[in-house]
């Protein structure tokens, strides 16, 4: 036994069995015992088996693998579902360069370009498929395609479907280095389903997405194996649309002039966007509509024009240029006022939609169709909204001139102006065809100064009026723009008072009555009728802006209104008809008729009467003879007939009617005041104002008849007198009711007649009736019985040195006289170097 911490020197127990080396420490071609000096065995034969172990176990590795590998590619159902969920195919380019017809056969000419991508293990496998057998790839085949994905087993369909088309792949061989194989070929696709074709391409144009679904046999290749597995390919690809190609340009318009086979010539450059990376077309020549768009959902659109467009293309990314050219068609009724409604907006400078699509149709009307079917009723069946720009050249009024004017105020309290209208047009740049201007309907805006911003009248005619239009050529050389003269008549064109601009207007009519000149301005718009080769059309809405210089009329006053002559008509109770001439000329270039015209009739700064002017109308330039009727009247009258006889002594009261008369017929010189201050002066109300300006005073022209009292007869031994009356108007009666007369010879008094002619007293009949004057003015004496006179003796001596003979005296007469049934009361009547018989008799 040992102790706890002693050493112990007792070694274990090794046994046999035990080795402490192992025989694993030795080496095996070398014995475990050999004595020194014991020679060494021959060891070369011993090694040479390693490489034989080496091949054998590589080749039954490769054997193994390629068995392996065989039976993958061999078991149809693993490889189907290894490309079906390892192979992905992608389009970055589908673009038809061509389209021929064989027959019944449409063949596309197609480049495409895209990638094929191996993900997982089916990248591993063709990798080592490629380093040990060679290149692996595609056969070439056909394979067919349908325009959505196929909702039913491709490989059990039980229900056919006809594609839309076929389209031939190419070999293609798998990139070894990537998991990515991209192609780019020129290959055919051969449409089998027309109306299915044109539906996937209609969608294509208008989303922005479609998909092809592309089935058919793909054989596989692997290097130099003999055999090649196939498969069944079903792949649903992705393709970008055009998006409805909303993103369109009308670059330029251009109507040149008539086209041959009618209408207008139409040149357009179109921008057309392709937003699609993928898709493009190469369209070639096509003939397109373009429509006026419905502006009611039961309407329809209205083709408009018919044009081709030369080599078109829809480049992918890019903006396409299409240059068209045409001519216009015969508008169908219900697009007239669309049309219409164009053209109006396209000479303003704004831009209008139109509705462009393909038409079965050439602008040429050559009945030639070169564009493929599918690709016509594509295009009939995609719609663009496509902006039609305006002109750049939006004066087309350049300007207008109104001439002629003629106001007209006898309709009531809306004058009407008349007037010729000449406009110089300038057509748009873009528009060289003829244009006929047949009629104009401007609203006109009339404004006291340039700057004002509120009109305070407008005018404009009823119905649109006739015009004459004359095209020339611009005066400048280098310039082919038409210019156009239109002439036109406004008749009668309703002036209206804008609300609360009565005080502008006033100034407005003083500075044409009362001023030398007067100007105002005026901005409008005008309507217009046009024939042209888009045929007969009403635009809307031109522009156009001026101002008018006219002359004044300077009060009338230089020189003023003079009154030419006047006639008694009838005397009535309450006043005497009579009729005048006025002449009145009016300095202003503008004609107006101020329509009837209420006046009164003033005499020593007092009314006796008024006047009515029935049409007052003042041409421009020249002497207006103006026609009155007349009314003159006491202003009051307190002298009724039972208060004759008057004393002899009793001075008369004269009234100014009786003063005005007494002068009158004595052919004196008179001066009256014509005066606009009638509280009727006008039935319009806004002349009214006006005519409170509206005063004169003119000259009574005298009598042409003869004198009242012609001649005198005194009887010496009688101590009577004998009259010779005359009555000096042609359409009224005269009757003398009294008369008293005193005359004079060279300043000395004879004597005096005081008759009155009413008096049962005086033994007379009644009143000495005057019967009037033919209208020849031949007028017949009418002599008075033998009148009782109270003579003078001076005088009576040189009445009685004259017996036999004559003398000249000097008669002052009071009359009451009735004329008609008008009474003028102690009218007073003067005549100088009356010749006066002298006898002696009784």
């Amino acid at each position: 036994m040992h102790s706890y911490g002693e050493a112990s020197t007792s070694k274990p127990l090794v046994r046999e069995r035990s080795p402490l080396i192992s025989e694993r420490y030795y080496r095996k071609d070398k014995p475990l015992h050999r004595g020194y000096g014991t020679a060494l065995p021959n060891t070369t034969h011993r090694g040479q088996w390693k490489p034989h172990l080496c091949f054998l176990f590589g080749l039954l590795f490769g054997l193994t693998f390629l068995g392996s590998l065989v039976l993958l590619l061999m078991a149809p159902g693993f490889a189907q579902r290894s490309f079906d969920k390892n192979v992905h195919f992608s389009f970055d380019k589908a673009s038809i360069l061509n389209s021929t017809q064989d027959q019944e056969t449409s063949v596309l000419t197609m480049h495409v370009a895209g990638s094929i991508v191996l993900y997982k293990n089916i990248k591993g496998l063709a990798s080592i498929a490629s380093s040990v057998f060679g290149p692996v790839g595609i056969a070439s085949t056909v394979l067919e395609v349908y325009p959505s994905p196929m909702k039913t087993n491709t490989v059990n369909r039980t229900a056919p479907m006809i594609p839309m088309g076929t389209i031939l792949l190419p070999s293609l061989s798998l990139a070894q280095d990537s998991s990515t194989t991209t192609f780019d070929f020129i290959t055919q696709f051969t449409i089998q389903n027309s109306d299915t074709f044109v539906e996937f391409c209609k969608d294509a144009l208008a989303s922005d997405h479609v998909m092809w679904q592309i089935v058919g046999p793909v054989s596989v290749g692997v290097g130099w194996l003999p055999f090649q597995p196939g498969m069944i390919l079903d792949k649903a690809v992705i393709l970008q649309g055009m998006g409805g190609l909303k993103d369109v340009k009308m670059i330029s318009v251009l109507f040149p002039g008539p086209h041959p086979l009618g209408g207008m010539k139409f040149e357009s450059s179109v921008s057309i966007y392709n937003p699609s990376s993928v898709l493009s077309l190469q369209l070639g020549n096509i003939d397109f509509g373009i429509y006026l768009p419905a502006t009611q959902k039961d309407e329809k659109d209205v083709l408009m024009a018919t044009v081709k467009a030369t080599d078109a293309k829809l480049i992918a990314k890019e903006a396409n240029v299409f240059n068209v050219s045409g001519r216009s068609m015969p508008i169908e009724p219900q697009g007239q006022k669309r049309m219409e409604k164009l053209i109006s907006t396209y000479l303003h400078g704004n831009t209008s939609i139109v509705h462009v699509k393909g038409v079965p149709r050439d602008p040429e009307d050559k009945g030639t169709q070169t564009t493929p079917e599918w690709l016509q009723k594509t295009l009939q069946a995609v719609t663009l909204r496509v902006p039609f720009p305006g002109t750049q050249h939006t004066d087309l009024i350049q300007s207008i001139q109104f001439n002629h004017l003629k106001i007209d105020f006898s309709k009531g309290n809306v004058p009407l102006i008349s007037g010729d209208a000449n406009a110089i047009l300038k057509k748009p740049h873009e528009m060289q065809a003829s244009i006929n201007v047949t009629t104009i309907q401007p609203l006109v805006y009339l404004f006291m100064q340039t700057d004002s911003k509120d009109p305070f009248a407008s005018l404009s005619p009823n119905e649109p009026c006739l015009a004459d239009t004359v095209e020339k050529k611009s005066d400048s050389e280098e310039s082919s723009e038409g210019i156009l003269n239109v002439h036109s008549r406004i008749e009668k064109a309703p002036f209206t008072i804008m609300p609360g601009k009565e005080e502008d207007f006033k100034k407005f009519m003083e500075k044409v009555f009362y001023h030398q000149s007067s100007t105002i301005y005026f901005r409008g718009v005008a309507n217009a009728s046009i024939e042209c080769a888009f045929g007969q059309l009403n635009v809307s809405d031109l522009p156009f802006s001026g101002e008018i210089n006219t002359k004044g009329m300077k009060g009338m006053q230089d020189p003023p209104p003079v009154m030419e002559s006047m006639s008694v008509i009838h005397g009535y109770a309450e006043s005497i008809h009579a009729t005048s001439t006025l002449s009145i000329y009016n300095p202003s270039d503008i004609y107006v008729n101020l329509g009837a015209i209420n006046v009164l009739i003033q005499y020593k700064n007092e009314t006796i009467g008024n006047a009515t002017l029935p049409e007052l109308i003042l041409k421009p330039l020249q002497k207006n003879t103006v026609s009155a009727l007349a009314w003159l009247h006491h202003a009051s009258s307190d002298t009724i007939l039972h208060k004759r006889p008057r004393s002899v002594k009793e001075k008369p009261k004269p009234k100014l009617l009786i003063d005005f008369v007494s002068h009158y017929i004595e052919n004196e010189n008179i001066s009256l005041t014509i005066s606009g201050h009638h509280s009727h002066a006008s039935s319009s109300k806004i002349l009214l104002p006006l005519l409170e300006q509206f005063v004169f005073t003119t000259n009574l022209p005298k009598m042409e008849a003869v004198p009242l009292l012609k001649a005198t007869q005194v009887n010496i031994l009688s101590s009577t007198a004998i009259l010779w009356l005359r009555n000096p108007f042609p359409t009224i009666n005269i009757q003398i009711m009294r008369i008293y007369a005193k005359a004079d010879y060279h300043g000395d008094e004879i004597g005096t007649i005081n008759v009155d002619f009413m008096s049962l007293i005086s033994g007379l009949s009644g009143p000495l009736i005057l019967p009037p004057c033919s209208k020849e003015l031949q007028c017949n004496d009418t002599e008075t019985p033998k009148l009782p006179v109270l003579s003078k003796k001076l005088g009576f001596e040189a009445i009685k040195s004259a017996i036999g003979g004559h003398i000249e005296v000097s008669v002052d007469s009071h009359v009451d006289v009735m004329v008609d049934d008008f009474l003028l009361e102690d009218l007073e009547y003067r005549r100088d170097n009356l010749t006066a018989k002298v006898r002696k008799g009784f």
